[in-house]
């Protein structure tokens, strides 16, 4: 399961140290979205985890 997980993170950092070595400003562009696309949805499944937890408690 560890290797699911790290596998998106390793494909982004491959691909964007490719794309800045080669000059590919396209491609470093789109690694960027991606990136922070998956940043934000980190970020909306903590909220909703945490939100989840605390309307348990109550």
């Amino acid at each position: 399961m560890f290797f699911l997980g790290s596998l998106p993170t390793s494909t982004l950092y491959a691909f964007g140290g490719d794309a800045v070595l080669h000059g590919n400003v396209k491609l470093l562009l789109i690694i960027v979205v991606i990136a922070l696309l998956l940043f934000g949805l980190g970020r909306v499944i903590h909220y909703d985890r945490h939100r989840e937890s605390a309307d348990s408690r109550h």
